[in-house]
């Protein structure tokens, strides 16, 4: 899930906070949503959206 749709669903939905929706499917007849709870302290990933505990850094090389 992009960054920007998160953060759609976080201002849309409050109440789901602490959940990080991993993906959503649609076919013709069913829509399935992947989910997880967010533990307290982790944080998605800036780069690939993978909850973790430690981020050592982040930097770009041009």
């Amino acid at each position: 899930m992009r960054d920007s749709d998160q953060e759609l669903l976080d201002l849309l939905l409050p109440q789901l906070s602490d959940v990080q929706v991993e993906q959503v499917r649609r076919d013709e007849k069913t829509i399935r949503v992947t989910a997880q709870a967010r533990p307290d302290d982790a944080r998605p990933c800036p780069s690939c959206g993978t909850l973790t505990h430690r981020m050592h850094g982040r930097y770009r090389r041009h």
